[in-house]
């Protein structure tokens, strides 16, 4: 829905949240990347442009902080992967960015992909 939705200030935010993500990999800056890695989740959070997710995106706010920090945790960038999904909804390509997202969720590096898989 980000894709579709996002104003050409959100797309700007989500690119300079982007560049600070790909400097703290760089660097290989874990604090930085956790801080910017919630900052652009949330960003794409707020842009989907829903009614219906908007006035839940503060209450949710500390969830999705605790689930990205732990997701994070004794992990790897996944620069590629939040890459995709950023070209995808910065181009406007709903379908990519879904799948990209998707494929995030399910990386077996990721904490979530391996708490759901058993």
């Amino acid at each position: 829905m980000c894709a579709k939705h996002a104003t050409a200030e959100q797309r700007k935010a989500l690119s300079l949240i982007f560049q600070k993500m790909t400097l703290a990999a760089e660097a290989n800056d874990h604090q930085e990347w956790t801080i910017n890695d919630h900052i652009f989740h949330q960003t794409i959070f707020f842009a989907t442009g829903n009614q219906f997710y908007v006035p839940f995106g503060n209450i949710l706010e500390t969830i999705f902080k605790q689930f990205l920090d732990e997701s994070a945790e004794g992990g790897r960038f996944c620069l590629d992967e939040h890459r995709a999904i950023y070209e995808a909804i910065m181009s406007g390509r709903a379908d990519d960015a879904r799948s990209a997202s998707l494929y995030l969720l399910n990386d077996e590096n990721q904490r979530l992909a391996n708490v759901a898989n058993g």
